[in-house]
């Protein structure tokens, strides 16, 4: 005799993938660039995924100071012969080479920064869903001040690096993306201390704290204190892999 019909079990709901910002804005991985060299001295981080792009402002400077990995171009806030070198996205070993490259090539003095000149950083967070990215946000918000003090040289009163703190930014502004992709058309909302704006275009932060210098290990001290902020989620938090 046949037992009772046993009931099909229900299905699992199908969880959905988060989106991340590069689904949201429709962006294309960005092509690293690798020097050919031995890296090996630059090799150690703790995260070796994190894509960087660095921005060099200097004052009585040459568009002849080109090589692998930077252009030249020209920013209007900069006087006095001002260029400013942006590099191509790379990892932190290729950073860490071409930025010694380029300070040991052209050997850049105090004779070239002013209070116009700084030093801005843009960590690629395309991998990050919202989620992820306001816990970046979150954190950033409570130690912004530290970071000013860590920096120092009054940049937290330098009008092309304004604080969180002296505007109305929050991680709040990524509950509506609506709201956030408004907020990015705002042209005044570049010079904040932490740049939310090209996100929209490039899938990065722009971190826009540090002073024009040419200090190598200082500069990539920073870049750890941005690695910092930016990863800290993805250890308590994994996201979609690439």
């Amino acid at each position: 005799m046949d037992g009772p019909l046993k009931s099909p079990k229900p299905k699992k709901p199908k969880m959905e993938k988060p989106q991340t910002v590069r689904d949201i804005f429709k962006l294309k991985k960005p092509a690293t660039w690798q020097p050919a060299a031995d890296m090996q001295a630059f090799a150690k981080h703790p995260d070796p995924d994190l894509i960087y792009g660095i921005e060099l402002e200097i004052e009585h400077a040459s568009y002849d100071w080109e090589m692998a990995g930077f252009r030249a171009t020209e920013d209007g806030s900069l006087r006095n012969g001002g260029v400013e070198y942006v590099s191509v996205p790379m990892y932190y070993p290729a950073l860490a080479y071409s930025l010694t490259q380029f300070f040991n090539k052209f050997r850049p003095d105090e004779f070239n920064y002013s209070e116009r000149t700084s030093i801005h950083v843009h960590t690629n967070c395309q991998d990050l869903t919202i989620e992820q990215l306001k816990n970046v946000l979150i954190l950033y918000q409570v130690f912004e001040d530290v970071l000013f003090a860590w920096i120092g040289h009054d940049r937290d009163k330098n009008i092309f690096c304004v604080p969180w703190s002296q505007t109305r930014t929050t991680h709040k502004i990524l509950d509506e993306i609506e709201s956030f992709i408004k907020m990015s058309s705002v042209e005044r909302n570049k010079y904040t201390a932490l740049n939310l704006v090209p996100i929209q275009s490039q899938g990065t932060l722009e971190w826009r704290h540090m002073h024009g210098h040419g200090n190598v290990e200082r500069i990539l001290h920073c870049q750890h204190k941005y690695r910092d902020g930016q990863c800290c989620q993805k250890r308590s938090n994994k996201g979609p892999k690439n």
